[in-house]
């Protein structure tokens, strides 16, 4: 009977081993991916302090903008204003993208505009030259939110705070 436990304690010996090492890799593959996160993060942390430098932005909004420009990296101003579904025929492309997300990016966008609308002059003199066209409010709206998207990209791929 000794000779028979010898060899069933070695074996659980041997797969306790094995679950250790197995657990120490998965350790250590999610110590990487929160530090991936966490680098991340202060990188979003950074962004929104850029953004915030928009006027109207509130940090939520900075925030949201932020992040969806991370979840949807964009090459271009204008790649980065097709993902917010701001321009015409471009929405297809983008049908993949989550309807809630883009919620959120709108009401952000949508919140600088109704708040600050005045205080942008790029922003301001567009929704006078569209107003002056009698344009609907809502194409004024969509043009001042694509216009911000576009100030947006800048903002963030060249890492320098808003100037009007």
């Amino acid at each position: 009977q000794e000779g028979y436990q010898e060899p069933v304690y070695g074996f659980l010996a041997q797969l306790t081993q094995n679950a250790a090492n197995i657990h120490a890799e998965r350790m250590a593959a999610a110590e990487q991916e929160l530090t991936k996160a966490l680098n991340k993060a202060t990188k979003i942390k950074a962004q929104v302090e850029l953004l915030k430098t928009i006027p109207g932005m509130t940090e939520v909004a900075a925030a949201t903008l932020a992040l969806f420009a991370n979840i949807y990296p964009s090459k271009t101003a204008e790649q980065f204003a097709s993902c917010l579904c701001l321009v015409d025929g471009k929405a297809l492309n983008y049908a993949h993208y989550r309807s809630y997300d883009l919620r959120l990016a709108h009401s952000a966008l949508f919140s600088v505009i109704y708040n600050a609308a005045d205080e942008i002059p790029a922003i301001k003199a567009l929704c006078e030259r569209l107003e002056a066209k009698d344009k609907s409010q809502k194409t004024i709206d969509v043009a001042a939110m694509h216009k911000l998207a576009r100030m947006i990209f800048a903002i963030l791929s060249s890492e320098k705070p808003y100037q009007a």
